[in-house]
Order: structure tokens, then C-alpha cells, then sequence
């Protein structure tokens, strides 16, 4: 049975861990499958716009490959200390930008994480 739906909520900062799998690339052409937790931050209409328009503190006009909106979703790790290195050292690797972008879209979308 679903509880009833919280409309005071709504417009509320929401952020929460979330898990994320990242498919290394490994020689010989296989991956690994490594996993970490990741918290996220929903970002509101007025971040894209922000976002869109390069008008926040460190971001890039137009927002080139999603670069923008990954670096302000993703605002801690559940292990690890995510210092503005090690973030920009997640978001510059491909295969982890793209493992970030796929758990934010889950998260975002409210899609219930499998196995």
C-alpha cells in the first residue's frame, strides 16, 4: 500500500545517497563493475537555468557535455571526502561521467534501483 503523497515538499531542496556503478574499461576490451555512493542533489528549474546560462560561480556558458549540471547534482560521497579535486577527477573520466549521469537520472526520476 503507498503512503499519501507529501505536497509540502514540493519546491524543497531534496538530496539523498544513491548508489552508482561505474563499468571500468579494462584491457582487452572487458569491464569491471565497481560501485561507490554517491549524494545527490534534485536541482530545480532555477538551477537550469543557471545552468544553461553560466551564471553560477564556476560553471561554463552553455553548459558543454552536461558538465555543468553533473558538477552541481552531485554533492558528496557516502565514504569518501569529495573534495573539488576528486570531483573534477569523477566528472573528467567518461566512464564515470556517464555511471554519474545514469544514477542521477534514476534518482531524479524516482526509478527504485535493481541488483
Amino acid at each position: 500500500m503507498a503512503v499519501k503523497f507529501d505536497f509540502k515538499r514540493l519546491g524543497q531542496p531534496f538530496e539523498a545517497d544513491w548508489p552508482v556503478r561505474v563499468n571500468v574499461p579494462q584491457d582487452g576490451g572487458g569491464v569491471q563493475a565497481e560501485d561507490f555512493t554517491a549524494r545527490f542533489r534534485l536541482l530545480t528549474k532555477d538551477d537550469f537555468e543557471a545552468i544553461t546560462q553560466g551564471e553560477a560561480p564556476g560553471l561554463l556558458k552553455g553548459d558543454p557535455d552536461g558538465y555543468n549540471t553533473w558538477r552541481m547534482c552531485l554533492v558528496g560521497l557516502k565514504d569518501e571526502h569529495l573534495t573539488a579535486e576528486l570531483k573534477e577527477g569523477l566528472l573528467s573520466a567518461p566512464y564515470v561521467r556517464q555511471a554519474i549521469i545514469a544514477a542521477y537520472q534514476q534518482f531524479s526520476q524516482g526509478i527504485a534501483v535493481k541488483n
